[in-house]
């Protein structure tokens, strides 16, 4: 199956407020936050100068990935914003009509699965489709990783995330692609300004080498994020993972599961991050005044 054909649409839009597929009222009517801590952190926001005035839903957001706790909250957006301030080449101009995304389409399988778990946990997938290690570019794979993300919480927050990670193809001159400093600043978002909470993440197909991959990425791991990290090799029992891990109701058939193939969905993501285009610009026009 080809990649979704985008259209160029190279004109200057006009930015539209930033708006999410889910309201502040709703989580708060589900009992998930409540509005003192949205007003507090409000009124805290615009002392900040090097932070933008931020929606409703967003500091919902920012909210639940920090257990509802204000001061938590508030070291998590101001790492969010750091971040996103000084890597301008992962998190602007995020359009997926540019050429280097649509190489990385064709060269991963990125998406978000429609079936959460019982405990409310989205699951974001990605996996090699193209081996030739010459067309896994990392910045603009993290680019469309980054998208993926914001689509898994864009049209209603999860209680955390999982992340799947499936090596099937991958070599060890998929190393020669690693970029310390790409690595460094992925792992610190992810850890430390993502707004939402990863749960586990789990490697599929594990290569022989990951010790070599490991010891790259060792570095800048947390404790606590290290020990979120599960190993699973080649062949495995999947009655077993769906049993223990993830039910087979949220998992593509590739894995044994109920839902539709990994292509479809990933053309599904596709089509999703082209929707939510208009919320790109928006959410880095927010942030353009920023230093």
């Amino acid at each position: 199956m080809q990649v979704a054909k985008v259209e160029d649409s190279t004109p200057v839009r006009r930015v539209q407020e930033l708006k999410f597929g889910f309201t502040t009222q709703q989580i708060i009517e589900e009992g998930r936050v409540n509005s003192d801590d949205i007003s507090l952190l409000k009124t805290w926001l615009p002392t900040q100068r090097q932070l933008p005035r931020l929606t409703d839903e967003q500091i919902v957001l920012f909210l639940l990935c920090s257990s509802n706790d204000p001061e938590k909250t508030k070291i998590t957006i101001q790492r969010h914003y750091c971040i996103k301030i000084r890597a301008p080449n992962l998190f602007n101009n995020r359009r997926c009509s540019r050429e280097d995304l649509q190489l990385q389409m064709k060269t991963y399988q990125f998406g978000v699965l429609p079936e959460r778990t019982d405990d409310g946990h989205a699951i974001v997938f990605c996996r090699m489709k193209d081996t030739n290690y010459a067309n896994a570019i990392m910045e603009p794979s993290l680019v469309l990783c980054f998208m993926t993300m914001e689509a898994a919480f864009y049209d209603h927050p999860p209680n955390g995330i999982i992340i799947l990670l499936d090596q099937k193809g991958t070599g060890l001159l998929h190393l020669t692609q690693l970029r310390i400093g790409l690595v460094k600043l992925f792992m610190e978002y992810v850890q430390e300004g993502l707004p939402m909470k990863v749960k586990k993440v789990h490697v599929i197909n594990t290569v022989h080498f990951i010790d070599k991959m490991m010891g790259l990425m060792k570095p800048f791991i947390s404790k606590e994020s290290y020990e979120m990290l599960v190993f699973h090799p080649p062949n495995m029992d999947m009655k077993i993972f769906h049993a223990k891990w993830i039910p087979k109701r949220c998992l593509p058939e590739e894995y044994g599961g109920d839902l539709p193939s990994i292509e479809i969905i990933h053309q599904k993501n596709i089509r999703k991050l082209i929707e939510m285009e208009t919320y790109f610009d928006a959410e880095e026009f927010q942030r353009r005044s920023l230093k």
